[in-house]
C-alpha cells in the first residue's frame, strides 16, 4: 500500500514536470520567434522565405493586405541603430 501511494504522487510529480517543460518550450519558442520577427531575424534563409511566400500564397486569396492607407507589413521593419557599428567601424564617425 505504501509503495503504490509512493508511486502515485511520484508519478503525478513527474507528469507535472514534463508537462512544466513542455509548456516552457511552447513558450521560449514563440518568444525567441517574436524576437526574430521585431528584429529582423526572420526570413533571412531559404527556408523561412519558403514559409513567408507559402503563407502569402495561401491566404491571398482570403486575406485583406491593406490597412485603409496601402499595403500592410507582413514582416515589421528591424528595429536598428547604428551606435553599435560607429564604435566597431571609425570611419563612419566622420
Amino acid at each position: 500500500m505504501l509503495v503504490t501511494r509512493f508511486y502515485a504522487q511520484s508519478l503525478s510529480v513527474w507528469t507535472g514536470l514534463v508537462f512544466g517543460l513542455l509548456i516552457l518550450a511552447v513558450l521560449l519558442n514563440k518568444y525567441s520567434l517574436e524576437y526574430r520577427l521585431r528584429n529582423g531575424f526572420y526570413g533571412t534563409t531559404e527556408y523561412e522565405a519558403r514559409e513567408l511566400i507559402e503563407l502569402i500564397l495561401k491566404h491571398a486569396d482570403k486575406s485583406d493586405f491593406s490597412d485603409g492607407s496601402g499595403l500592410k507589413e507582413l514582416v515589421a521593419e528591424p528595429r536598428r541603430t547604428t551606435d553599435g557599428i560607429r564604435d566597431l567601424v571609425p570611419s563612419l564617425d566622420s
